[in-house]
């Protein structure tokens, strides 16, 4: 599950990756940017994955709704705040393990070092989303 839950966040990373790019540059030469996120949002959804990672895409696909009639800096927030929540899952992944089958150390129970903290970071808390898209992406789900 984690190979999978590696390579569902590498195939969003990409196209945001590429938009992003030389100061967003390409920005306007992904026109189906929002679609495509969205698509391979609602793919990793239909995959076996804990409910705080599904909530975590889920608020990130919605937040690609309407994208292409967003102007300019709007669409760099927004791919901005989604590689920073992209960035942070994969940087979890050492903490991530399958059902049922022990981690080979436990994890620290308090601290920092908690790695799989990023998978329940509240959607406000992720640079340039806020509190008042956070309420207006709770909205439309």
């Amino acid at each position: 599950m984690r190979d999978d839950l590696e390579k569902y966040l590498i195939s969003l990373e990409k196209p945001l990756d590429f938009a992003a790019k030389n100061n967003f540059s390409n920005l306007e030469k992904v026109s189906e940017l929002g679609e495509d996120v969205r698509k391979i949002s609602t793919k990793f959804l239909a995959g076996n994955f804990p409910g705080p990672v599904k909530s975590r895409i889920t608020s990130l696909r919605n937040s690609f709704s309407g994208f292409s009639e967003l102007a300019r800096p709007d669409k760099i927030r927004r791919v901005s705040s989604a590689l920073a929540l992209i960035r942070k899952m994969k940087n979890s992944l050492g903490s991530f393990s399958e059902p049922n089958t022990p981690p080979h150390s436990p994890p620290p129970q308090s601290g920092p070092e908690r790695r799989h903290e990023g998978f329940l970071q509240e959607i406000a808390d992720i640079p340039g989303v806020g509190r008042k898209a956070a309420e207006l992406l709770e909205k439309r789900s």
